[in-house]
């Protein structure tokens, strides 16, 4: 499983549900069997990056796969959570992506099993 993280002041539940859900894959797929081996990826580089949504004004996720399938994550150490729309993509031009997401698709109409 993925932190528990504080959204703050900023509207930003569903990037904070994104990186946890990507994440706990990442954890899954590698095996970790309790020990830590991925660090935190950053929430605030898709706040500030992703251009498909509203940043600290709320979104959805699948957005952010749609943007993560030509962008990387990075991690957190890199670019860390500041709760906030305004700091510019930019600022985080130095940060190596670490992962990236290899296709994104909406459910019509899930089932619990679908999801």
């Amino acid at each position: 499983m993925s932190r528990v993280r504080d959204q703050g002041a900023c509207g930003s539940c569903y990037t904070v549900s994104f990186i946890s859900l990507i994440e706990s894959r990442l954890k899954y797929l590698g095996g970790l069997g309790g020990e830590n081996l991925l660090d935190d990826l950053s929430v605030q580089h898709l706040l500030s990056c992703n251009y498909l949504t509203e940043a600290c004004d709320g979104g959805w996720a699948i957005n952010h796969g749609y943007f993560l399938e030509n962008a990387g994550l990075v991690k957190e150490s890199c670019a860390p959570y500041e709760a906030s729309s305004r700091i510019p993509c930019s600022q985080f031009s130095q940060c190596s992506p670490v992962a990236r997401v290899k296709s994104s698709y909406k459910l019509k109409n899930p089932s619990e099993l679908d999801i």
